[in-house]
């Protein structure tokens, strides 16, 4: 037994030796939390409810001459630590709302502007305030692209009706309003650096359902917006320029290029060419709030295969300014043979934008547009 029990003894020799080691693993340990640990971004007050701005909603439905198409929140408060070994980098914040069933119908998008990036140092506090807003559909172009959707009736049967039922839709969202506790729930990512280096991108929730009560008052609000529905917008002067806004700039960029396209273009002139304009068909292009898509390409879709058409015309619009850009990078190379190839190009054009400028002008015959 005692043979045994001297055996396991440790050499007095080694013991030194292993508490060193020791000493140095632990050394490299904090030294690795200290010095070569990554940012580490976290909240510190996650929020418990977003709340109505009750203020600027009610100024808003009491001095402005239009519809209130957002719901304005109070700023949201967040205090940032960083308990990493090195600086970290706040890159982007993204707000996403989820609507309640009674709110779905009437809810749009939700809306908010992160400035720029924010840097929070080693050992770091930061604090700062994001205001996002809730907002609401277009009551009046909703209502009108919804009657646009269903049938094709004329210009002043489709302003009539989206008219009354614009109004019903709002009565509906008031509705909601008083039986209604909640709108519905924020969650909210943030997008930082990370990693030994900070070169890893990360995203991380940094709350979820967070509500959005229904607070502010409500008998105030809806007395102010319904006695004064009638009242706040020329409301069919103004779907009637929501009708025809696109038509016309188009017309008129058609009307301009044929200005351009009947000059012929040569050496002489080249430094005075134009370019066709495209904006107004760009521009409605781009659209992508299906509501406004739909009442802005209403006249054009009255006739079968217009817009097909045009799409076909600004295409050779778009080649047209290819090829004037063409010659301007051949510089000395130009010959006459490039000349032709682009006047035969524009002679072309003549004859397809005058018969479309006509067609398109034909439109504005509807009743209470001409």
């Amino acid at each position: 037994m005692g043979k045994h029990a001297q055996g396991i003894m440790m050499d007095p020799f080694l013991f030194p030796i292993i508490t060193s080691l020791v000493s140095v693993t632990v050394s490299l340990i904090t030294l690795y939390f200290s010095l070569f640990r990554g940012p580490d971004i976290c909240l510190i007050n996650p929020p418990t409810k977003i709340e109505i701005d009750n203020d600027e909603l009610l100024r808003i439905v009491e001095t402005t001459d239009y519809t209130p198409k957002w719901i304005s929140l109070k700023p949201i408060s967040f205090v940032f630590a960083n308990q990493g070994g090195k600086s970290g980098i706040i890159l982007d914040m993204k707000f996403d709302f989820i609507p309640n069933a009674g709110f779905k119908s009437f809810f749009r998008e939700v809306s908010y502007y992160f400035a720029e990036p924010v840097v929070i140092k080693k050992g770091e506090v930061q604090h700062f305030k994001a205001k996002p807003s809730i907002r609401t559909i277009d009551w009046k172009k909703a209502a009108l692209a919804s009657i646009l959707n269903k049938r094709k009736p004329t210009i002043e049967d489709a302003v009539s009706l989206a008219t009354e039922k614009s109004k019903e839709d709002f009565k509906s969202f008031c509705r909601f309003l008083e039986n209604s506790t909640e709108f519905g729930h924020f969650c909210c990512t943030i997008t930082f650096t990370g990693g030994r280096f900070r070169t890893k991108i990360k995203e991380e929730f940094l709350f979820k359902d967070v509500k959005v009560p229904i607070s502010f008052e409500r008998p105030v609000f809806l007395s102010n917006c319904i006695s004064r529905w009638e009242i706040l917008e020329p409301v069919k002067e103004q779907l009637i320029t929501e009708l025809t806004r696109d038509l016309k700039e188009i017309i008129k960029d058609l009307k301009e290029g044929l200005d351009v396209i009947k000059r012929p273009i040569d050496e002489q002139h080249l430094s005075q060419a134009s370019k066709l304009r495209i904006d107004a068909w760009d521009r409605l292009r781009k659209v992508t709030y299906q509501p406004e898509r739909r009442i802005r390409l209403a006249l054009i879709e009255q006739e079968k295969g217009l817009k097909q058409d045009l799409t076909e015309l600004f295409k050779h619009f778009s080649k047209y300014n290819r090829s004037i850009d063409g010659l301007m990078y051949l510089g000395e190379q130009r010959t006459e043979k490039y000349f032709q190839k682009v006047n035969a190009e524009r002679e072309k054009l003549i004859p397809m934008t005058t018969e479309m400028s006509k067609r398109l002008s034909k439109l504005f015959s509807y009743p209470s547009i001409s």
